[in-house]
């Protein structure tokens, strides 16, 4: 997707705000953490994450791991965060 069009589908889901909001403050951040943060279900948050990665938006920095998975925000995700 464009830039303008990962926009409009961030836009689109407060959830979607939520979690790159969260992304754009703290460094790096497993979706335990996300979702405490902002008080949804961490299987919400891992499928927002899951999303976000096949979108080039975030990063697990941790692949190999099935638990305790760490997403940081991608340069394209970085840049798409800076336009909202």
């Amino acid at each position: 997707m464009e830039s303008e069009e990962l926009i409009g589908y961030i836009y689109s889901s407060s959830l979607r705000r939520d979690v790159i909001k969260f992304l754009e403050k703290n460094t790096r951040a497993r979706p335990t953490e996300i979702a405490k943060s902002i008080g949804k279900y961490q299987s919400h948050i891992s499928n927002v994450l899951i999303a976000f990665e096949k979108e080039g938006l975030v990063k697990c920095i941790t692949p190999q791991k099935r638990t305790w998975r760490v997403y940081i925000l991608t340069e394209i995700g970085k840049n798409v965060s800076k336009k909202m």
